[in-house]
């Protein structure tokens, strides 16, 4: 079973128990597969209150020290923190179990034959995590265990830039920056960095002129 597949069924999963679903979130120490919040958040970007449980889970096609390593680095963000492996017998279970335990880890046995998932370690409730951010592309940017990139406020900006491009055509930095939302705190920031940003790392998506001042932007065939 591949692990887009196993995360799929996980997904599905926890959504039958009305978790909202985030999915290849970035944080410390790097990107969780899953994050399931029960609870409410607020509207936009979200932030972590009180009266909502995160529950990070992360998927692998197989029982390793690689997976439990990386839900232990999730701990400090989460309430709950589990693995999600295909329901097979693991000749390590036992001393894996024990260690779970100990580490206070969930474990999560998915079928291969059909969506049926059952929870054999349950985690331990952690009441004190740190705060991450939430977005809502991360709902469906990428789908978990794809590893085929994470969405970042920054990729955000950059979309939003060429599709600005792709309705109006070339413009400055100026005038692109007043029509789309970016990340950035001031304008004066986003023209800066935009232009840095377009000219030299995004180069193979964009193109400038500069026969004409200011420059401008337009989108590479």
């Amino acid at each position: 079973m591949k692990e887009t597949l196993l995360a799929a069924k996980v997904v599905s999963w926890l959504d039958s128990q009305h978790w909202d679903i985030f999915q290849e979130v970035k944080i410390p120490h790097g990107v969780a597969d899953i994050i399931g919040v029960l609870g409410s958040l607020d509207e936009s970007i979200k932030t972590q209150k009180s009266n909502i449980k995160l529950w990070i889970i992360e998927c692998k096609t197989g029982l390793s020290l690689t997976v439990i390593q990386q839900a232990w680095l999730r701990k400090p963000y989460a309430n709950y923190v589990s693995i999600a492996v295909p329901d097979r017998n693991y000749k390590e279970q036992r001393l894996v179990t024990n260690v779970l335990n100990h580490l206070g880890i969930g474990q999560l046995m998915v079928s291969n034959n059909n969506d049926t998932i059952l929870e054999t370690i349950s985690p331990t409730l952690q009441r004190r995590t740190s705060k991450i951010k939430l977005y809502d592309q991360q709902r469906t940017y990428c789908n978990a265990g794809s590893k085929s990139g994470y969405f970042t406020p920054y990729k955000q900006t950059i979309d939003n830039v060429y599709n600005y491009l792709i309705t109006h055509g070339p413009a400055t930095i100026a005038d692109i920056v007043k029509g789309i939302d970016t990340h950035y705190k001031t304008t004066s920031t986003a023209k800066s960095s935009l232009l840095q940003a377009l000219t030299q790392w995004e180069s193979h998506r964009f193109t400038v002129d500069k026969t004409t001042w200011p420059w401008r932007y337009g989108i590479r065939d």
